[in-house]
């Protein structure tokens, strides 16, 4: 994929899990029920932490030509997981949590 192409695919993903977080939290005040009220709070939560780790991949994208996880110190650091395989992203979401 081309740079140019990378960084606005994640642009656009970021701007995406921002307009989520705004709809999730305007749901939530204009929501009675707490528990749901709750749900849509959480939800933005979430988004927030999309945000944030999106922001990363972009800036190092930006400045290293490739995505933090590419690097081995990253994978030990970070994701603290052994035998980390960035082609195996589900299971290692799955282990990790």
């Amino acid at each position: 994929m081309e740079k140019n192409n990378t960084l606005e695919i994640l642009k656009q993903a970021i701007l995406l899990e921002k307009r989520g977080k705004v709809f999730y939290r305007k749901v939530a005040e204009n929501t009675e029920n707490r528990e749901l009220r709750d749900v849509f709070e959480m939800m933005a939560t979430e988004e927030d932490k999309h945000i944030n780790t999106l922001s990363e991949q972009f800036k190092a994208y930006r400045q290293e030509k490739k995505f933090p996880w590419q690097s081995q110190l990253y994978r030990h650091q970070q994701c603290g997981i052994q035998g980390f395989n960035p082609g195996n992203q589900r299971e290692n979401l799955r282990r990790r949590f």
